[in-house]
C-alpha cells in the first residue's frame, strides 16, 4: 500500500487530506475547523521528522500552528509573521518559512519557538549574506538533499527566480532566473513568471518549479545551470492553461501551485491550485495524470470519497 497524506487549504476549515493509492480514495483524516481553531488562512505545511505531527501556516493570523496528526489535537502556536510555505531542517529541530509580505526566510527552533536566523534584509531584490539579501515575495522553500550540504532553494515570486540559500550562514546566491516571461536555457538568462513551488531530485542535482503564471512545471539541472520546461502550456510552446492529462507536451495546468517529489526520484506531486485537483508527474514515462480532484469544483467544495468525486478548492 502507498500513501500520500496532501494537505490542502480549504474554504471552510483545515482538512488533512489522505489519498490512498491503492485504492485511489480519499479521505479525511482530521478536520479542525476555523471556530475552533481561529484559523484564518492556513497556506504551508510541513511534516515532524517523527512524522506525529504537521505545522500549518496561517498568513493572516501570523502564527504556524502544531497538530498531532493521529488527533487532530493543536499543541502549540508559534508566531511567524506572513508565513508562506514551510521546510524541516536537515536536523529536524527547526522549522524555515517564508515571510512573504516582509520578504524574509525565517528559521524557527522547535525547541524554543524563537526565531533563530532570519534572511532577508526586506522587500527588493539582492544577493548576499542574510543582512544584505532580498527577497520579493518569497513563497515556496525546500530543502536541498545533496550529501555534504546544508542548503535551502526559495521561489522567490516577486523577483522570478529561484534562490539559494546557506542553511548555516543565510548567504543568498541566484540560482536560475533574470525577469519576468518563459524562458527555457542559460540558468542566467532563463525566464518565471512567479514561480510558486520549488523541490528538489533526489540526485541532489536537480531542481523542479511550479511556475505559476506559466501554468508549467519547470525543471533547473544545478550541474549544467540550465532551465528546462517539463510539462504544460509552456512545454506545448502555446501558452494556453486549460486541464488535460496526458504526455508531458499535451498536459495543461492552471495556476500550479506546490509541489513535492518522491524520495526515489521517479514521481513528481502538484497541487493543481486552478484545477483545484492534486496531479502526478511521473518522470521516467513523461506523462502527467490527475490522482484526486475533477478540475471543475472551486469556492466552497469539499468532499472525500473516490478520487473523481473528492473536491478541493485551490
Amino acid at each position: 500500500f502507498f500513501f500520500l497524506r496532501v494537505f490542502l487549504r480549504q474554504a471552510h476549515g483545515l482538512a488533512s487530506w489522505l489519498v490512498d493509492w491503492s485504492s485511489v480514495n480519499v479521505g479525511t483524516v482530521s478536520t479542525v475547523p476555523i471556530a475552533s481553531l481561529v484559523m484564518q488562512s492556513p497556506t504551508g505545511v510541513a511534516v515532524s521528522e517523527d512524522t506525529l505531527s504537521v505545522f500549518v501556516g496561517d498568513f493572516d493570523a501570523g502564527t504556524i500552528v502544531q497538530a498531532d496528526i493521529a488527533t487532530g489535537v493543536v499543541t502549540r502556536t508559534l508566531d511567524a509573521p506572513s508565513p508562506g510555505l514551510l521546510a524541516r531542517s536537515a536536523d529536524g529541530r527547526s522549522l524555515w518559512n517564508t515571510d512573504v509580505l516582509s520578504g524574509k526566510l525565517r528559521r524557527l527552533s522547535l525547541e524554543t519557538g524563537e526565531t533563530s536566523l532570519t534572511v532577508g534584509g526586506g522587500g527588493g531584490f539582492a544577493d548576499g549574506n542574510a543582512s544584505a539579501a532580498q527577497f520579493d515575495h518569497p513563497l515556496g522553500v525546500a530543502l536541498g538533499v545533496k550529501a555534504g550540504e546544508d542548503v535551502l532553494y526559495v521561489a522567490d515570486s516577486g523577483n522570478h527566480r529561484i534562490r539559494r540559500v546557506d542553511a548555516v550562514t543565510g548567504e543568498v546566491s541566484t540560482v536560475a532566473g533574470s525577469a519576468r516571461g518563459r524562458r527555457d536555457g542559460d540558468a542566467d538568462a532563463a525566464q518565471f513568471a512567479s514561480p510558486y513551488g520549488v523541490a528538489a531530485g533526489a540526485d541532489g542535482w536537480s531542481l523542479y518549479v511550479t511556475d505559476e503564471e506559466n501554468d508549467a512545471v519547470r525543471a533547473i539541472d544545478l550541474t549544467n545551470r540550465r532551465v528546462t520546461t517539463l510539462a504544460g502550456a509552456a512545454a506545448a510552446g502555446d501558452g494556453s492553461r486549460g486541464f488535460a492529462d496526458g504526455s508531458f507536451e499535451a498536459a495543461r495546468f492552471n495556476k500550479p501551485a506546490g509541489i513535492a517529489a518522491t524520495k526515489d526520484g521517479k514521481l513528481l506531486i502538484v497541487a493543481d491550485a486552478g484545477n483545484h485537483a492534486i496531479r502526478l508527474l511521473d518522470l521516467e514515462k513523461r506523462v502527467v495524470t490527475t490522482i484526486a480532484g475533477d478540475g471543475a469544483a472551486g469556492a466552497g467544495a469539499f468532499a472525500d470519497g473516490n478520487a473523481s468525486a473528492a473536491r478541493f478548492n485551490r
